[in-house]
């Protein structure tokens, strides 16, 4: 955790842990989230901040160096499955 946090963790609550809904609780020193609401949020954000960029000088001059997904695999690396990098 960083050290300039409030909390001295963070928990996840997996889908179907449970029938009620856990998400953004300070349970002690610790932030609960539920991780699927977690990663639509997360979705969500990068979604708009995308077609808040898309087209823009910096954008483009940086989109080439980040990540790209490799359906057959990275060579050396990995080969024949699906991979990010």
């Amino acid at each position: 955790m960083n050290p300039n946090s409030n909390f001295s963790r963070i928990l996840f609550v997996e889908p179907g842990a449970t029938t009620n809904v856990f998400h953004c609780n300070v349970l002690n020193d610790a932030l609960n989230l539920d991780v699927g609401i977690f990663c639509t949020a997360m979705l969500d954000g990068a979604q708009r901040w995308l077609n808040s960029v898309l087209g823009t000088p910096r954008f483009s001059a940086n989109y080439d160096k980040f990540l790209r997904r490799y359906p057959k695999g990275l060579p050396p690396h990995i080969v024949g499955i699906s991979v990010i990098g």
